[in-house]
C-alpha cells in the first residue's frame, strides 16, 4: 500500500544489501536487527559475535532466554554493573564438558561446588582426590611467596579434619611456618 506519508509506507522494513552481504531488519523507521557472514547483531549494525546484543551508553541493555515456567536474564546497567539473574524462583546451574554440573546456587541463596544440594551457605566438596577441595592463596608477586589457607579429609581416619594455616616462600631460608590444626570430625 502506497498511501500516506514516506514515514508511514516504512515503519518496518526488510532490506537486503548484495553489495555488502548484509540483511537489516527496522520498525519505526530505524534499524533494530542486522544479520551478516559474522552474526546477529541486535542494536549494532556491526556485530562480532554470533549474536551481539548492544544498547546505547548510559542505557540498561537486557537478554532474557525463558519458556513458560524459567527465565533467564543477562543484563548491562548503564556504566556501573552487569548481572546475570534467574527471573524465577529456580537454581542457577554451572556446567561443562556437557552436562556435569560443577557449582549451582540455590534459589534460596546457598552455594554449592561439587554439590547438587548444598545445605550451609557454602558447601563445597570434592569427592576421591587427595588434595584439599578448598584452598585460598596469596601469592607475592614473581617469587611465589605464599600465604595459603587449606582444607583437607584425614586419609588416616583419625576422625578429623586438618586444617593448615602458613607461609611458603622459594629462598629456603625464609621457608614455611605451617601450623597443623585438627578439628574433630563429627
Amino acid at each position: 500500500d502506497n498511501s500516506g506519508s514516506a514515514a508511514e509506507r516504512y515503519d518496518g522494513f526488510l532490506e537486503y544489501s548484495q553489495t555488502d552481504q548484509f540483511l537489516r531488519f527496522g520498525t519505526a523507521t530505524s534499524e533494530r536487527m542486522r544479520l551478516n557472514a559474522t552474526g546477529l547483531g541486535i542494536g549494532t549494525t556491526s556485530p562480532n559475535h554470533n549474536l551481539h546484543v548492544y544498547g546505547t551508553s548510559g542505557s540498561i541493555t537486557n537478554m532474557t532466554v525463558a519458556n513458560p515456567d524459567v527465565a533467564l536474564r543477562m543484563s548491562a546497567y548503564g556504566s556501573s554493573h552487569s548481572e546475570i539473574r534467574v527471573e524465577t524462583n529456580h537454581d542457577l546451574l554451572f556446567k561443562t564438558n556437557g552436562n556435569n554440573e560443577k557449582m549451582r546456587i540455590e534459589a534460596g541463596g546457598n552455594v554449592g561446588i561439587g554439590v547438587s544440594d548444598p545445605s550451609n551457605a557454602l558447601e563445597v566438596r570434592q569427592d576421591g582426590v587427595d588434595v584439599a577441595p578448598v584452598m585460598i592463596t596469596n601469592r607475592n608477586g614473581a617469587d611465589d611467596d605464599t600465604t595459603t589457607l587449606g582444607f583437607k579429609n584425614d586419609d588416616a581416619g583419625s576422625g578429623y579434619v586438618p586444617v593448615y594455616l602458613g607461609t611458603r616462600a622459594t629462598d629456603a631460608s625464609e621457608r614455611v611456618n605451617y601450623f597443623f590444626v585438627a578439628v574433630a570430625d563429627t
